[in-house]
């Protein structure tokens, strides 16, 4: 039987049942005072339901759907991720948390107390993504002046003295950025079995860096043939660290119904509501705020004023229009519930072993993964008939 994982996503900054900022969507972020609908979205700190419950009712949904686990993105205009997954492991009993953050938010040595406390009083059931930041301008927003390719020589350092003190009672180290004296894990934080370790990029830096010390790396999805590429460069870098064991993981956006029809006409709403708000426009306008990083199906956002939505399929039910109109990560698989398992079984053929699925709004669509997407995977990977 094989051990892909599949992931879903809380939505730390609102879920999105409508474009990013409309008050009709559920939590209190983006959106004009008394303008809200309900549904979290007008509450008050002190209320006894907040969006807090809402991000547990999601990760519960996900647990019940037998999702391996749930991926907090790490955002400065959100909920913190440790914070949050902190909270909610012990209103759930097996699900595994993936909290990005980066090596800037922490010292080496506090990273190891929090995640070997998190640890022993979870089961083990934290993931690490280890994210070095995308946009120079959110970075500078939050204090971090360091260029882009220093990023990950510093994170190289942070990985080595994390392990160093996880391994030891008594680390020493010396480096550019960080430096150890005799600190390490002691007593029943030695129990702890170190957090899987997630990371992302397609920059050479960030490819150096995944395939040194990463369990998994990550990547947007991109057509088969670019996620082989990426496979293959990032397997090739991994041996030259010695290492054959690295598996790859895949985020991206579902819309899964019963017929291709519903699932099209969702997409469609999404895009039209866009087009019509110049979510696209909105989206340049921002453009200092994005990654670097561009990917194949990425468009000119200035240049390029009449597109249709059937112009952002790069690949049989593999659909961009999410990144034209700001909705990150920016791709999405469009079909039946059938064609959405076929496709998501195409990615794992290319040796993808880990997904992150999820859906607007979130609640709903973990619930339609799990009843109807997940079995039909499981099933594949048993032997059996689609």
């Amino acid at each position: 039987m094989s051990d892909t994982l599949y992931f879903t996503r809380l939505p730390l900054h609102g879920d999105t049942q409508y474009l990013p900022g409309d008050p009709r969507n559920r939590g209190d972020w983006h959106r004009a005072p008394g303008e809200g609908t309900g549904a979290v979205s007008e509450f008050d700190v002190e209320d006894d339901f907040s969006y807090i419950d809402y991000l547990s009712q999601i990760a519960r949904a996900a647990e019940i759907n037998r999702f391996d686990g749930v991926l907090m993105v790490n955002a400065p205009g959100g909920e913190e991720p440790w914070t949050v997954c902190s909270l909610l492991a012990r209103e759930t009993r097996r699900l595994k948390f993936v909290s990005a953050f980066q090596p800037y938010h922490f010292s080496p040595w506090a990273a190891v107390q929090m995640a070997a406390t998190y640890q022993r009083a979870s089961r083990n059931r934290l993931v690490w993504n280890i994210i070095n930041g995308g946009s120079e301008v959110v970075q500078k927003q939050v204090g971090d002046n360091t260029p882009h390719d220093d990023r990950y020589e510093r994170a190289d350092e942070f990985l080595q003295v994390v392990k160093g003190y996880w391994n030891n009672e008594s680390f020493h180290f010396s480096g550019k950025y960080y430096s150890a004296d005799g600190g390490g894990r002691k007593g029943a934080h030695k129990k702890a079995a170190l957090p899987l370790i997630c990371t992302a990029g397609s920059s050479i830096p960030a490819r150096e860096f995944g395939a040194k010390h990463a369990d998994y790396y990550l990547m947007r999805a991109e057509t088969p043939a670019e996620i082989s590429a990426l496979i293959a460069d990032v397997k090739n870098r991994a041996k030259q660290y010695g290492r054959e064991e690295i598996r790859f993981g895949l985020s991206i956006d579902v819309i899964a119904r019963a017929t291709e029809e519903e699932a099209f006409a969702e997409a469609r709403r999404f895009f039209d509501d866009g087009i019509q708000t110049k979510a696209a426009k909105s989206v340049a306008a921002h453009a200092g705020l994005r990654s670097a990083r561009r990917l194949s199906h990425e468009y000119d956002y200035l240049s390029e004023e009449e597109k249709r939505f059937e112009d952002f399929f790069i690949h049989p039910n593999v659909w961009s229009g999410f990144g034209y109109i700001g909705i990150p990560p920016g791709c999405a698989i469009v079909g039946s519930y059938q064609n959405v398992a076929k496709r998501i079984q195409e990615y794992q053929d290319l040796g993808i072993s880990m997904f992150f699925l999820a859906g607007y709004p979130h609640l709903e669509e973990t619930y339609r993964l799990g009843e109807h997407v997940l079995p039909l995977l499981k099933r594949r990977q048993q032997g059996g008939e689609d």
